[in-house]
């Protein structure tokens, strides 16, 4: 009796084990970055890309060798505290950055800039690509 009762209880486990959905864990986006080799004057350059899950979508070719920019540096760049990825690259006095944040079911991206001469502060952020969710 206790061998076909401890054998039900494991049916009965497999079987909601069996039934429960898998839940797919959404892909986050994330910045790819491919560095080109320097120029004939020897300045580098990257082409900043935003990919999420499968798809791929250039961002723009910018001058320096790009780097993603860890959390703990977005203060310091303006970059808020929500953003999801964000990357970089400074060269010869100036610097071109980027980040991306959820809004609703898009992602946005945000480029940005700061120069040594500049007389104002910040990085003068804004939208550069809206990427729909499916």
């Amino acid at each position: 009796m206790k061998t076909a009762l401890v054998a039900f209880i494991l049916c009965l486990t497999t079987l909601s084990f069996a039934q429960t959905p898998k839940v797919a864990t959404a892909t986050l986006p994330k910045f790819t970055i491919k560095k080109h080799p320097e120029n004939a004057d020897g300045t580098p350059s990257s082409t900043v890309s935003v990919v999420i899950g499968k798809t791929t979508v250039s961002i723009a070719k910018i001058t320096g060798t790009a780097e993603d920019i860890v959390k703990a540096e977005y203060p310091s760049k303006g970059i808020p505290a929500k953003a999801i990825a964000a990357c970089g690259a400074w060269w010869a006095g100036a610097g071109d950055y980027f980040y991306v944040i959820k809004k609703g079911t898009s992602y946005v991206v945000y480029q940005g800039w700061q120069s040594e001469e500049q007389t104002e502060k910040g990085f003068h952020w804004k939208q550069v690509k809206t990427l729909k969710l499916q």
